[in-house]
C-alpha cells in the first residue's frame, strides 16, 4: 500500500526536465525581438482598462487617489513581472505559467494550471469579442443588435439576447490570420497598438491643458451640495474615500495590468529568449503604467471624480471641458484596444495548448504544427523528507537555521518547499484575518489581535528560513547568464501575499465557476 502511495506521489509531483542541447530546439519559427514582444505586452495589457477601468474606480472607489491604486497595482504587478521574467529565461518554452509550473513544481499542478488558463484565454476572447462588437454597433446606431434580435434571437434563461455573428466571425477571421504565423501577428498588433497609444498621448496632453488643480482640492460642503447627498460621494479631497477606498481600487486596477504573460508564452518563437523576455516584461509593465498613470491625472484634473462617468469616462469628461468631439477619437482608441487586447487572448491559447498537448496531458494532434508557416521527458524526483535516505541527514532543525551546504541539494529544495508550503498557509490565514476580521482587528479585539500577530511572527519566521537556505545561481539546465529576480525570496513571497489578498476578495461566482471549469 505505501508503496502504491509513493508512485502515486511521484506520477503526480514528476518534473519536466530539458537536455542541455534541446532546451533551445523549438519546431516554432524564433522570429520576435524585444521590440515586438513589448508591443505585444503592451496591447494585451492596457486593452479596454484605459478608457472604462480608471474612469469606474476614480468615479466611485478612490477618486483622484486612483493614481495611488494604480501605482499601488503596479508594485504588486511588477513584483510578478519580475518573478516571470526570471522564469522566462530560465525556461525559454511556450506555455507560459504552465510550463514554469512544470518544471518547479509538478505535472499535476501543471495541469490545472494549464487547464485554467485555457479557460481564461476562451472567456478573455469571447467577452472581448463581445464588447468589441457592442462598441462597434454603439458607432452605427445599433444596427447590428436590431438586425440580430429580429432573426437571431436566443430565448434562453442564462445565455445572451442574440448570437453575435459579427463577434464570432471576427474570432474566426483573426484566428485564420494567427495561422500565418506570429510575425504577421506581431506586425498586425504593432499598428493598432500604436493606433492605441497615439490616442493615449492625445488624451493626456490634451487633457492636461484643460486641468483644475481644484477637482483635487473640493470641500465636503461642495460635494455635498452638488450631490444632494443622494448617493457615497466621498468627503472630498484627494483621498475622498480614505486610504481604504484606494487600497480597494488598487485591488481592481491590478487586473488592468493582467495581458503582460503574453510575452512568456512566445518563448519558442523569440530570437535570444533568456534576454528578450525579460526586457519586454518590464518594458511593458513600466509603459502601462505612465499611460494609466498619465491618463488618470488628466480625467481626475479635467472634471470632479464624482461627476465622472462610470462607462464612458474620458468621453463625458471632454465633453464636460467644452471638447465633445473628442468622444470620436477616444473611439478609435477604444475600437484598436479592444482589438489589440482580443489579439491577446487569443495569440496564447494555441500556444499554451501546443505546450500541453507536446507533452500528452491533452490529446497530442493537438500540437499539430503548419509544416510551412511553422505555427503553431518526464523525470521522477524521489522527495528526501518521505525516503528511507534522510534517516541520514542531519537534524532538521539545524539545517533549517544553519544550512551545512552552500549549494542546494535534494535536502534543502525539499525543506525550501516545505517552508513555501508553510508561508502559503500561513498567508491565507493571515489575508483572511484582515479582510473577514477586519473590523474587529480595528477594534482590538484580543483574539484576533492574538491570532493576527502569532500569523506574523510566523510569516517572518518562515521568511527567514527561507533565505538563509542556498540559492541556485544557474540557469535550470546549464550554464548561461540570465536575469535573476532581486531581493530572493522577498520579491517572491510578497508577490504571492498580494495574490493570495486578491483571491479571497474574489466573489462567490467566481469559486463556483472555477469549480465547475475544474469539474470538467
Amino acid at each position: 500500500m505505501a508503496t502504491l502511495i509513493y508512485d502515486a506521489y511521484n506520477s503526480l509531483t514528476r518534473k519536466k526536465t530539458y537536455d542541455t542541447e534541446t532546451l533551445h530546439i523549438s519546431q516554432l519559427k524564433r522570429c520576435l525581438n524585444v521590440f515586438d514582444l513589448t508591443i505585444l505586452g503592451i496591447g494585451s495589457t492596457l486593452g479596454t482598462g484605459i478608457y472604462i477601468l480608471t474612469g469606474q474606480v476614480a468615479s466611485g472607489v478612490a477618486g483622484p487617489a486612483v493614481i495611488v491604486s494604480f501605482l499601488i497595482a503596479a508594485v504588486a504587478s511588477i513584483l510578478a513581472g519580475l518573478c516571470y521574467a526570471e522564469f522566462g529565461a530560465r525556461a525559454p518554452r511556450a506555455g507560459s505559467a504552465y510550463t514554469y509550473t512544470y518544471v518547479s513544481v509538478g505535472e499535476i499542478m501543471a495541469f490545472i494550471i494549464g487547464w485554467n488558463m485555457i479557460l481564461e484565454y476562451v472567456i478573455g476572447a469571447a467577452s472581448t469579442a463581445r464588447a468589441l462588437s457592442a462598441y462597434f454597433d454603439s458607432l452605427i446606431s445599433y444596427s447590428m443588435k436590431h438586425a440580430f434580435r429580429a432573426h437571431l434571437s436566443i430565448k434562453v434563461t442564462g445565455f445572451a439576447e442574440y448570437a453575435d455573428v459579427f463577434a464570432m466571425g471576427l474570432c474566426l477571421l483573426l484566428t485564420a490570420f494567427l495561422v500565418l504565423g506570429i510575425k504577421e501577428s506581431a506586425m498586425l498588433n504593432n499598428v493598432f497598438t500604436f493606433v492605441n497609444l497615439s490616442v493615449v498621448l492625445i488624451v493626456i496632453v490634451v487633457g492636461l491643458t484643460k486641468a483644475n488643480f481644484h477637482n483635487w482640492h473640493l470641500s465636503p460642503q461642495e460635494i455635498y451640495n452638488v450631490t444632494n447627498h443622494t448617493r457615497n460621494a466621498g468627503t472630498g479631497g484627494f483621498f475622498p474615500f480614505g486610504f481604504s477606498g484606494t487600497l480597494a481600487g488598487a485591488a481592481t486596477c491590478f487586473y488592468a495590468f493582467v495581458g503582460f504573460d503574453l510575452v512568456a508564452t512566445t518563448g519558442e518563437e523569440t530570437k535570444n529568449p533568456q534576454r528578450a523576455i525579460p526586457i519586454s516584461i518590464c518594458f511593458t509593465l513600466l509603459v502601462c503604467l505612465l499611460v494609466y498613470c498619465g491618463v488618470s491625472f488628466a480625467i481626475t484634473l479635467m472634471v470632479p471624480y464624482y461627476l465622472i462617468d462610470k462607462d464612458a469616462g474620458l468621453p463625458t469628461a471632454f465633453a464636460y471641458v467644452g471638447l465633445p468631439v473628442f468622444k470620436y477619437i477616444v473611439g478609435v482608441g477604444a475600437l484598436a484596444g479592444i482589438f489589440t487586447s482580443l489579439l491577446g487572448s487569443l495569440l496564447p491559447l494555441p500556444r499554451v495548448l501546443y505546450a500541453i498537448a507536446s507533452d500528452g496531458l491533452i490529446f497530442r494532434f493537438i500540437a499539430w504544427i503548419h509544416p510551412k508557416r511553422r505555427s503553431c521527458g518526464y523525470q521522477p524526483v524521489d522527495d528526501p523528507l518521505i525516503s528511507s535516505d534522510y534517516l541520514s541527514y542531519k537534524p532538521l532543525w539545524q539545517e533549517l537555521i544553519r544550512p551545512s551546504q552552500h549549494h542546494p541539494t535534494a535536502l534543502t529544495a525539499s525543506i525550501t518547499k516545505i517552508l513555501i508550503t508553510a508561508i502559503t498557509v500561513n498567508g491565507f490565514i493571515l489575508c483572511a484575518i484582515q479582510i473577514f476580521a477586519g473590523d474587529r482587528l480595528l477594534r482590538k479585539d484580543a483574539f484576533v489581535v492574538f491570532f493576527f500577530s502569532l500569523s506574523c511572527i510566523l510569516e517572518l519566521i518562515f521568511l527567514i528560513m527561507i533565505a538563509v537556505q542556498p540559492k541556485n545561481q544557474k540557469s535550470l539546465y546549464f550554464e548561461l547568464s540570465y536575469h535573476e529576480a532581486p531581493l530572493i525570496p522577498f520579491v517572491p513571497i510578497f508577490s504571492v501575499l498580494i495574490n493570495i489578498y486578491l483571491i479571497l476578495k474574489l466573489q462567490p461566482a467566481t469559486w463556483i465557476r472555477f469549480g465547475l471549469w475544474m469539474f470538467v
